[in-house]
């Protein structure tokens, strides 16, 4: 399943929300040394109640919008 996400770095919350087919992340980890991404994938896991190692960045690495793939266990 691939999803796509719309990140909100350095919020005062964390938060996630759905919004026309896009999740809306709110981390509080900044966009640099690649915080804000591993703190993503942290979330993502406990939202979906997966494994870190099932969810991968495909697309956007360096920017607010991702594609973001979700593998099966």
């Amino acid at each position: 399943m691939v999803i796509e996400v719309k990140v909100k770095p350095s919020s005062k919350e964390i938060s996630i929300s759905q919004k026309n087919g896009i999740y809306v992340v709110s981390l509080k980890g900044k966009p640099h040394d690649n915080v804000a991404n591993l703190e993503l994938i942290d979330l993502l896991a406990k939202y979906f109640n997966i494994s870190k190692t099932a969810i991968s960045i495909v697309h956007g690495l360096k920017s607010k919008r991702k594609l973001i793939e979700i593998k099966e266990e």
